[in-house]
């Protein structure tokens, strides 16, 4: 099989799988550059990828189709592997084989959850990038574990969404799924999980705690694959403006109370996906291409900014804000690159983030949606409570409250990897149109008139000053952000003896139908002939029990189905 044949009919994740097994026969600079090239390569066979649906085959009356590669596909796609050529290059040199192989397998997986043609290969690509996460931040110990149940518990709603999609006569092609069917919720309510949609977000933070390569990359991943799905899947819902609105008001909160420097950055990403949904729900052509234009922009963005806290963690040692400030002396390529990627956050013009955002209100006041127009606005000023200015402020500019520890600037490869995102986010701002031609669909805006220019501007400008103004409240401290973990806590400590008492009183009827049903299996084994001795067992008992779920979630399922 001819090269160009296999760049045409392979998913290219399938190459970082593969390209990762040689990593172990490669030991310093020579492996940084295997891992390099393999992702400079698997970006290459994306743009070679031919539009439309790949090869597939038929299996027992099911069309299996891996690969699919139209403009959305193809647009996100191309961001992912442009944020994971430049983590190979920061970190594949400081990075373990144990850790290094997982990152490149769930950077393979990501792309194959784009690129996915069929139900099937979406939720397989999936599992693939669940075990790889889960193996790069495994030395996290406990935090591990949530994020592996929490991720389950997505996986299984987004299994449960396929079998009843399938059971609908529907088939397994992706454009069959009608958002408002049991088998949609089911989905949505998967990917909002992935999307670190509150309350069940704090799989999110858990990921902080992995290694560099990790911290990078997961979030990136997770959240903009499973963002990738909802633009696929569900264009114009109308739910999705007031999910985005919730789970923007509940980062910002975050943000403002938040003094660990990784959290910052995950309540900043959480913040932006809220207003990409937004972006989804409106459902126009301009706010579709806002929502895919503007995912771009974040993962390389946001891809800059996970570069530079690295970088700075990694020479420090901190990563509180309350111990970090005044980095600008001895860090100011980091400190240069990482105001880069704050500017565009903040859509600042000549930004990425300037020429994707500003569609957004636009496409709003063309639908007559003022007040979701006022609330974008808002919600986008609001930008300097996290990584817009308060990220670059606490860590790079303000005076230090000790004087801070020597330290230089990483080493060449980690700052060629900032370099280049910092430019695309740079070129991407100065030239918009090469990015609207790529978008999916027609409508575009004029970023770069006085109409849209001077009022943004303002916007900027009181938001910057209102910033300044109130600097001191802006100071880390130490507090405990409201999660959905802390309010189980709470309520559960608030609740405890009133569950205690209604487990007691749930765990006694078990008892009691559980000793009927083995009476009365006792009863008819005695008819038959069989010793009853045999059925004393708790184990006989405990099989009846778990006999008696499995029944009653198949029947649960059935009627779902119908």
């Amino acid at each position: 099989m001819s090269i160009d044949s296999l760049l045409n009919n392979l998913p290219p994740g399938l190459w970082l799988l593969g390209g990762a097994l040689l990593l172990p026969l490669a030991r310093g600079w020579a492996r940084t550059a295997l891992a390099v090239l393999v992702s400079l390569w698997t970006l290459y066979a994306i743009t070679q990828l031919p539009t439309g649906l790949g090869p597939g085959w038929q299996w027992y009356g099911y069309q299996f189709t891996p690969l699919l590669a139209d403009q959305l596909a193809r647009l996100l796609a191309l961001a992912l592997a442009l944020t994971i050529a430049a983590a190979m290059l920061f970190c594949a040199a400081r990075t373990p084989d144990r850790v290094l192989l997982p990152a490149l397998w769930a950077g393979g997986a990501a792309l194959g959850v784009i690129l996915a043609g069929d139900f099937v290969s979406l939720f397989l690509a999936w599992q693939i990038l669940i075990l790889a996460t889960a193996l790069v931040i495994v030395a996290a110990g406990a935090a591990s574990l949530r994020y592996l149940w929490l991720q389950c518990l997505a996986s299984l709603l987004l299994l449960a969404a396929i079998m009843v999609h399938v059971h609908a006569g529907h088939g397994l092609n992706l454009n069959g799924l009608t958002p408002g069917s049991p088998a949609g919720l089911l989905l949505l309510a998967a990917m909002l999980i992935n999307v670190a949609g509150w309350p069940l977000s704090s799989w999110l933070t858990d990921a902080q705690d992995s290694p560099e390569v990790g911290l990078i990359l997961l979030p990136v991943l997770l959240i903009y694959s499973a963002l990738y799905v909802l633009l696929r899947l569900f264009p114009g819902h109308e739910a999705l403006p007031v999910i985005g609105f919730i789970l923007t008001g509940y980062a910002l909160v975050n943000a403002v109370l938040e003094n660990d420097l990784r959290r910052l950055l995950l309540d900043a990403m959480v913040a932006q996906a809220g207003l990409t949904l937004v972006a989804l729900g409106l459902g126009s052509e301009l706010s579709l291409n806002a929502a895919v234009a503007w995912s771009v922009a974040q993962i390389l963005y946001f891809g800059l900014l996970w570069l530079t806290a690295a970088a700075v963690i990694r020479q420090t040692g901190q990563y509180r804000l309350t111990r970090l400030g005044g980095l600008f002396a001895s860090m100011p390529l980091t400190a240069a690159v990482a105001s880069i990627g704050a500017l565009a956050v903040l859509a600042v013009p000549l930004t990425s983030g300037y020429v994707t955002t500003i569609m957004l209100p636009t496409a709003a006041l063309d639908l007559g949606r003022d007040g979701v127009w006022f609330l974008l606005v808002a919600a986008s000023a609001a930008a300097v409570l996290h990584a817009g200015l308060r990220y670059p402020w606490l860590v790079f500019f303000r005076r230090a409250a000790a004087a801070p520890a020597a330290v230089s600037e990483v080493a060449l490869p980690a700052r060629l990897a900032m370099l280049g995102l910092a430019f695309l986010t740079l070129i991407i701002g100065m030239a918009p149109c090469a990015l609207y031609r790529l978008l999916p669909y027609g409508a575009t805006c004029a970023p770069y008139t006085a109409a849209q220019l001077l009022p943004w501007l303002q916007l900027l400008v009181f938001a910057v000053l209102t910033f300044a103004l109130c600097a001191h409240l802006h100071a880390a401290r130490p507090r405990t952000p409201v999660s959905g973990d802390w309010l189980c806590r709470r309520g559960l400590a608030l609740l405890g003896p009133l569950a205690a008492a209604t487990a007691r009183t749930l765990v006694r009827g078990v008892q009691r139908s559980g000793f009927w049903l083995l009476a009365r299996c006792r009863a008819l084994a005695g008819a038959a002939g069989y010793r009853t001795a045999e059925l004393n067992s708790r184990a006989v008992l405990a099989l009846t029990a778990w006999l008696l779920l499995w029944l009653l979630a198949v029947v649960g399922l059935g009627v779902l189905a119908r």
